[in-house]
């Protein structure tokens, strides 16, 4: 048995920037696959909404939102010297 989600799409942008406006500094939360609609999409979702900073949960998933939005990543994990996190360091080569 296979789930469909079927959204409202001018509904959801409208509640989204409601909720961005009334609520400054917000920090939106990407993890796993974004509950179906990717990292992706919703790190420029996160970029229309004018947010600078969103999270992700693990180092891994930094590779799926970094080229996607321009502003600042936070891990919500302890940071590990290795891997795609490495990669993405200022300075890396």
């Amino acid at each position: 048995m296979s789930l469909v989600l079927n959204v409202d799409g001018p509904v959801w942008r409208e509640h989204l920037q409601s909720f961005a406006a009334a609520h400054p500094g917000l920090v939106p939360v990407l993890k796993g696959n974004g509950y179906g609609f990717g990292l992706g999409r919703l790190a420029r979702k996160s970029a229309w909404l004018g947010v600078d900073t969103i999270a992700v949960g693990i180092h891994e998933e930094l590779g799926e939102v970094a080229n996607r939005f321009d502003g600042s990543l936070l891990v919500l994990t302890p940071w590990r010297p290795f891997g795609a996190a490495l990669e993405l360091a200022p300075g890396s080569p």
